[in-house]
C-alpha cells in the first residue's frame, strides 16, 4: 500500500505543477491590451484530500471483533459542463479490526492471568471509481461551489489478519481467536459531498464528507475451543460469509481548477491620422472684385416636433429622452418630452441629424434621419417625427441597426459602437432585464465556419457590454450562423452585397 500512496502523492504534485503553468499562461494572455477573454461555463478540477475514516459498519460474521476507523486520503479529477460533470477518484482507506473490549476484559483477568497478546493489524482498501457530479451554483467558475460526487468502481481489500493468544509460559501460546487476512477485489460505490472556496481562480480549499460501500467482502473468523470453554460460548470453530462493509469519514484538502477561457482579438477603434498642414506658396495679389450686391439670406432653421407614444400610437410616453446627433460633427443634444410625450426643437437645414429616443421600461427606438436643404423647393419649416415604442416583455426582440461586420470577420465596425452604447444605457436603466445577443451571418462560406464566426461576433458584443459595466450573468451570447436568413440569399442563390449584408446582423432578445 505504500506504493499506492506514493502514486497518489506524485499525481498530486504533477497536477500542481501543470496547473500553475496554465495559470501563468492565462495571466500572460490577459495582459494583452487588444485581447479580451470570455469565460465558458466549463472547467477541469484536480483535488487532493486527506482526513479520517470515522467508522466502519460491523459485519455479523465477525463474532468477536469490531472494525475501527483510521486514516483516509484520496485524489480526484473532474470536468464540469455548467452544473453537470464527470469525474474519477482514487481513495485509500485504513481501518483496524479490534478484539471485543468485553471479551478483552474477561481474558485479561481470566484463568490465563495477564499473559495475553493481540496483533494490531491494518485493514486497507484502495478504491478506483468513476461517475457523475452535480454542483451549485451553475455559473461560470464561481468563488464557492457545493458538489455532490457519485462514483462506482472496484476496491482492492487486503490486510486485517487478527490473532489473539493467551499464555502462562511465554514459550507456550494458546490461540484464542483469529481473523483471516483479506486479499480481494470487490465492487464498490461511493457518495461524496464537498464544499470548496476558491482563494484564486486556480486554488481552492475544500471540506467534505464521504461514504464508501464495499459489496460482498469475504470475512472469516475462528473461535478456538479454549475460548469457547472458558467463556461458555455456544459457537466454536471457523465461520465465513460474504458481507458488505461501509465506511464514512470527513476530509479537507486543496482543489486546483482550470477554467475554459477563449481569447478574442478585437479590432481597436480606429483613430484619425493627424492633419499635417502643407506649406503654401505665397499668393499673388489680385485686384479686388467689385462688391456684390447683398442678398437677404434664407431662414435655414426649422422646427421639428417629436412625439413619443406606445400601444400603436394610442398612449403618450412622457419624460422620454430624445437624442439628436449631428452626423457631420458628432455633437449630441438631449431633450425630454412633456406630459403629452412631445417636444419641439429647432434644427438647421443643410445638415443631417440622427434622432433616437430612450426611456426606462421600453426597448430602444429605431434611428430616424432628419435632413432638409434650404434651397429645396419642398423645404418645410415645420416637421413631425413620431416614435412608437415597444414595452419590455419577455420574447420581445429588435435588430441592432448599424451593428455590422465585414465579410468573414468578427470585429465590430466603427459605427457599431454607437449602437452598443445605447444597449449599455438600456441595460443600466433596466437592471432587472436579461438579454440574449444573437448573431447571424450570410450564407457564404460553410455552415460550420459561419456558426463559429457568428459565435465569435456574439461573444465580442457580450464582452463589450461587460467592459462597460454590465454583469455577465445578464447577457447570453449565441451564434446562429446562416440558419436564420431574412431573405432568399441561401446557398446557390446569386445575391448582391447589400442583400447579403441584411443577413449579417445582430439581434437583442428579452429573455427575462
Amino acid at each position: 500500500m505504500r506504493r499506492h500512496s506514493l502514486i497518489l502523492f506524485c499525481a498530486a504534485i504533477l497536477t500542481v505543477v501543470g496547473s500553475i503553468t496554465a495559470e501563468a499562461q492565462t495571466k500572460k494572455i490577459n495582459r494583452a491590451k487588444r485581447d479580451s477573454v470570455v469565460c465558458h461555463n466549463r472547467h477541469w478540477q484536480f483535488s487532493w484530500r486527506g482526513g479520517y475514516n470515522i467508522f466502519n459498519t460491523h459485519p455479523d460474521v465477525l463474532r468477536m471483533a469490531k472494525m475501527k476507523g483510521g486514516a483516509y486520503m484520496g485524489f480526484g479529477v473532474d470536468h464540469y459542463w455548467k452544473w453537470f460533470g464527470l469525474g474519477a477518484d482514487v481513495d485509500y482507506v485504513v481501518g483496524t479490526p479490534k478484539f471485543s473490549e468485553t471479551v478483552d476484559g474477561r481474558l485479561k483477568h481470566g484463568i490465563y492471568g495477564n499473559n495475553w497478546t493481540m496483533d494490531d493489524p491494518f485493514f486497507n482498501r484502495l478504491f478506483f471509481g468513476v461517475g457523475p457530479n452535480i454542483r451549485i451554483p451553475s455559473s461560470c467558475c464561481p468563488k464557492m461551489i457545493l458538489e455532490l460526487n457519485t462514483r462506482a468502481g472496484v476496491t482492492i481489500v487486503n490486510g486485517g489478519a487478527l490473532s489473539v493468544r493467551a499464555y502462562n509460559n511465554p514459550a507456550i501460546e494458546i490461540p484464542m481467536y483469529s481473523i483471516s487476512s483479506y486479499d480481494q477485489t470487490v465492487f464498490s460505490v461511493k457518495g461524496q459531498l464537498r464544499y470548496t472556496y476558491y482563494v484564486t481562480d486556480l486554488l481552492g480549499l475544500s471540506l467534505g464528507g464521504y461514504y464508501l460501500h464495499n459489496f460482498g467482502v469475504r470475512h472469516t473468523d475462528n473461535i478456538t475451543t479454549d475460548l469457547t470453554n472458558y467463556l461458555s460460548l455456544t459457537q466454536t470453530g471457523i465461520r465465513s460469509g460474504d458481507e458488505s462493509i461501509g465506511s464514512a469519514g470527513v476530509f479537507g484538502g486543496i482543489t486546483l481548477r482550470i477554467c475554459s477561457k477563449e481569447k478574442i482579438r478585437r479590432q481597436p477603434e480606429p483613430t484619425l491620422p493627424p492633419v499635417v498642414a502643407k506649406p503654401q506658396e505665397p499668393k499673388k495679389e489680385e485686384p479686388k472684385p467689385a462688391p456684390a450686391p447683398q442678398v437677404t439670406p434664407k431662414n435655414t432653421n426649422y422646427k421639428t416636433t417629436v412625439k413619443v407614444t406606445t400601444d400603436g400610437g394610442k398612449t403618450p410616453v412622457p419624460n422620454t429622452t430624445i437624442n439628436v446627433r449631428n452626423k457631420a460633427t458628432g455633437a449630441t443634444q438631449r431633450f425630454v418630452t412633456n406630459a403629452k410625450g412631445e417636444y419641439t426643437m429647432g434644427l438647421k437645414s443643410d445638415e443631417e441629424f440622427d434622432v433616437t429616443v430612450d426611456t426606462k421600461g421600453y426597448l430602444p427606438s429605431e434611428t430616424k434621419v432628419v435632413a432638409q436643404k434650404s434651397d429645396d423647393a419642398a423645404f418645410n419649416d415645420r416637421l413631425d417625427l413620431n416614435f412608437d415604442l415597444k414595452r419590455i416583455k419577455v420574447k420581445e426582440s429588435m435588430v441592432l441597426e448599424n451593428l455590422l461586420y465585414d465579410l468573414g470577420k468578427s470585429s465590430i465596425r466603427q459605427e457599431g459602437y454607437r449602437v452598443l452604447e445605447r444597449v449599455v444605457t438600456f441595460m443600466k436603466d433596466n437592471p432587472e432585464v436579461k438579454i440574449e445577443i444573437s448573431s447571424h451571418t450570410d450564407s457564404r462560406s460553410s455552415a460550420a465556419f459561419n456558426k463559429k464566426l457568428s459565435q465569435l461576433r456574439a461573444n465580442n458584443v457580450k464582452q463589450y457590454l461587460i467592459d462597460k459595466g454590465i454583469d455577465a450573468s445578464r447577457i447570453k451570447a449565441i451564434g446562429y450562423g446562416e440558419s436564420k436568413l431574412l431573405n432568399k440569399c441561401k446557398d446557390g442563390v446569386k445575391c448582391t452585397e447589400e442583400e447579403h449584408q441584411v443577413n449579417r446582423r445582430t439581434e437583442m432578445h428579452i429573455i427575462q
